[in-house]
């Protein structure tokens, strides 16, 4: 499964409400959904909606709701509208839709369709960028390992890594005393 659902806040982990399905509105990809993903169906053309892999699509072809298998989220998504990926930005354009971080959610008021836009997307007829509803945020993972206190001939050493994934970046870091 790919990193962008894999991941589970520590947070959440360490108190025991981690969940690994993740209830919320879909992402728009152009074209195709990304591997681990199913393809809700068509939005306005070339969108499709977009779900992590172990959930069920809901009202796909307007404001898709991943949720869990046989359970609309509906009301959940009412009370606490949210996207399936933590990591993606929320729009609304009448109606709840997700987009990458680094994209740029817009409306097309002609078709009353919307979509994610490239960072240089030109906005055409009809068109507007919209604000972002709920900004998405970065899951990190820090690690540290001690195993001795720092003197004279014990130093302290760290280690810190920076990955990127689906467009965004993630650190990690990790601590070591010899």
């Amino acid at each position: 499964m790919p990193a962008r659902y894999a991941a589970v806040d520590s947070f959440d982990l360490l108190s025991g409400r981690a969940d690994t399905i993740r209830i919320g509105y879909a992402a728009r990809e152009k074209i195709a959904c990304r591997l681990g993903e199913q393809d809700c169906g068509q939005t306005v053309s070339p969108y499709h909606a977009c779900c992590p892999g172990n959930t069920q699509c809901f009202s796909p072809g307007y404001n898709a709701r991943c949720c869990e298998p046989d359970e609309d989220c509906k009301e959940e998504l009412t009370k606490l509208a949210k996207c399936a990926n933590p990591e993606h930005d929320m729009y609304d354009n009448e109606g709840f839709f997700c987009c990458e971080q680094g994209k740029k959610g817009y409306a097309n008021h002609k078709t009353n369709g919307d979509g994610c836009g490239d960072q240089d997307y030109k906005l055409g007829d009809y068109e507007e960028f919209l604000t972002i509803e709920v900004s998405g945020r970065a899951i990190t993972t820090s690690a540290s390992k001690t195993t001795g206190a720092p003197s004279a001939t014990n130093t302290v050493s760290s280690k810190s890594t920076t990955t990127n994934t689906s467009g965004h970046t993630s650190s990690t870091s990790a601590s070591d005393s010899t």
